[in-house]
């Protein structure tokens, strides 16, 4: 067990990512790397007017590529770096919340 106080771990220490092999782990954080864009986009979304929302809405309908995506989103959004920031680290809290103060990987 690790000795290192959960507060100063990693979200793949505290969630216990070094006990799966390499598919699983990829497989995990790309769950995980989900879950935080998600919320991100939630954020960004709610902040937006209906007009917004609306061109959001259509550009969306036009499925654009990843690259195109976020481009769309740095133009319109100029904190979503802060943002993405602030979701990762409520994330990981939440997953101290969860895990107890104690890291599960033994």
């Amino acid at each position: 067990m690790t000795n290192t106080p959960i507060q100063d771990m990693d979200i793949s220490e505290i969630i216990g990512l070094s006990g799966l092999v390499g598919a699983e782990q990829e497989d995990m954080l790309e769950r995980i790397g989900s879950l935080i864009l998600e919320s991100v986009m939630l954020r960004v979304i709610a902040g937006m007017s209906d007009e917004e929302a609306s061109a959001f809405e259509s550009f969306v309908a036009t499925d654009p590529s990843p690259e195109q995506m976020n481009a769309y989103i740095q133009e319109r959004v100029p904190d979503i770096d802060s943002i993405f920031e602030e979701e990762r680290a409520a994330f990981r809290e939440e997953c101290i919340r969860i895990f107890g103060t104690e890291s599960p990987v033994k």
